[in-house]
């Protein structure tokens, strides 16, 4: 008997898409036997391929959050601790400032914060921005023939939701052109896996459940592919699996009492599952943003937190006081929970935020890049995590907490920390937003010579991100 040959899907390719009737693809996890017996992770020079960006609101305390030590040896500190299986894909750098918001004629400190953040420029007399937001210049240049520019999701929402989506103030195509998250995990699922945007009535309802039975459709292909792989890539393939069957049953079970109430009278509607539960959505659109990129809908992706006042944190229950009897919200603390020391619930959800990019991290890393299958999604993107705040107490844009992860073909690799602070309190620095962002187009392959207002935050890289 001739020994029985591997499907066609390994010896054609060494990533292969799932695709149900639906029209949604499942990208496979990364898996040992589909790549060479050396893996070669991301080395330094290496160019990432796509760009994730993801930003919260109201910054962070710095002392708790700036790591200690040296370049290439540094200990996280309590607010990235969870990021430490991650610290060799990491580089932190602390000390950078956008000097676009100082420049803004009008405004509160949230709005010339926000809307210059990503834009590294400032916004004219009439509070119009002047864009583009790194996140979709890149995104012009990487796009190609793909499906979609740029996969925006939020976690939370301020109000002002339509559809799903919101503007956040952050991400902006060109000037005056903002760009929509969707803030509705369901939505989210349904625009890019199931074809139908922006609706949510009873045939969404239908067609997640459709989704979910494309699992059983492509179970013998499953077994098949699954008898050839040794017990660890078996592992990851059943979790995989799992994983995928998850999110679907979630999106079902939180959406169908949305889509039920789509048929029920205007004015008589039940509430369905709250899109502003961060701790149940954030999990979901980390996922979803992980496997939209897995298969190769866009190269770009945003997540905002969107709700910097009141966040519903995992840990609370809806509506209540983040500390009772002293704040009733999280912008209230932030203001005033740092002295004399921080309030150990500013701590806690600072260190949530820490711990959903944690999550994405390793939503990236438990996908095979779809051209490199040797190496992880993770290895081959960039992931820039960023605050329109240093200090939120203070409303001000001086010494961002910045977290590169992934890549960003540096010669010097990853695993690094980046003092760029001038070691004094809240005078500026010499390092600007415009410049790491300019780092960031060079790590794409561009010799842009500036990004932004550069007669405000300056021209040129920063030495050792790019």
């Amino acid at each position: 008997m001739s020994e029985r040959k591997p499907p066609s899907f390994v010896r054609h390719s060494r990533r292969f898409f799932l695709a149900g009737a639906a029209g949604f693809a499942l990208g496979l996890p990364f898996l040992e036997a589909l790549a060479p017996k050396k893996q070669a992770l991301a080395a330094p020079g290496d160019k990432p391929k796509r760009l994730i960006v993801v930003v919260h609101r109201q910054g962070t305390v710095l002392s708790q959050w700036t790591p200690s030590g040296s370049e290439t040896s540094f200990t996280l500190p309590s607010l990235l601790a969870p990021l430490a299986p991650y610290q060799s894909k990491l580089l932190v750098v602390s000390g950078v400032d956008n000097k676009a918001a100082a420049a803004c004629p009008s405004g509160d400190g949230h709005q010339r914060a926000g809307a210059t953040l990503l834009t590294a420029d400032s916004y004219d007399s009439n509070m119009e921005t002047r864009g583009p937001s790194i996140d979709q210049l890149v995104a012009s240049r990487l796009q190609g023939n793909l499906p979609y520019r740029s996969i925006n999701v939020a976690v939370g929402h301020g109000g002002g939701l339509s559809g799903g989506a919101l503007k956040s103030g952050f991400f902006f195509v060109g000037a005056k052109d903002p760009v929509s998250s969707i803030a509705d995990p369901a939505v989210v699922f349904s625009s890019l896996f199931a074809g139908k945007v922006g609706q949510v009535d009873p045939s969404i309802a239908q067609q997640r459940v459709r989704d979910i039975a494309v699992l059983d459709a492509v179970a013998d292909n499953f077994k098949a592919f699954r008898a050839r792989l040794g017990k660890d890539d078996q592992l990851r393939l059943d979790n995989h699996a799992a994983k995928i069957e998850a999110i679907q049953k979630r999106v079902v079970a939180a959406g169908s009492t949305q889509a039920k109430s789509c048929v029920a009278p205007a004015l008589n509607l039940p509430s369905g599952y709250n899109t502003r539960d961060e701790g149940f959505i954030a999990p979901l659109q980390m996922d979803l943003v992980a496997s939209a990129l897995a298969c190769n809908l866009a190269r770009v992706a945003t997540v905002v937190f969107d709700q910097g006042h009141a966040p519903e944190f995992a840990w609370l229950n809806s509506g209540s006081s983040i500390v009772p009897s002293k704040y009733d919200n999280w912008h209230m603390m932030v203001h005033d929970g740092r002295s004399p020391s921080p309030e150990p619930a500013l701590v806690q959800g600072y260190r949530w935020y820490s711990e959903s990019v944690a999550t994405l991290l390793g939503a990236l890393q438990s996908y095979a890049d779809p051209e490199e299958a040797n190496k992880t999604l993770l290895d081959t993107s960039l992931v820039l995590w960023i605050s329109n705040f240093g200090d939120g107490n203070g409303h001000n844009t001086l010494k961002l907490p910045i977290v590169i992860a992934g890549t960003t073909g540096s010669p010097s690799g990853m695993g690094r920390y980046l003092d760029l602070s001038n070691k004094k309190a809240w005078t500026d620095s010499q390092y600007s937003t415009s410049q790491v962002f300019t780092s960031l187009l060079h790590a794409f392959g561009g010799n842009d010579a500036g990004f932004g207002n550069t007669s405000v935050g300056g021209s040129g890289a920063v030495p050792g991100i790019a």
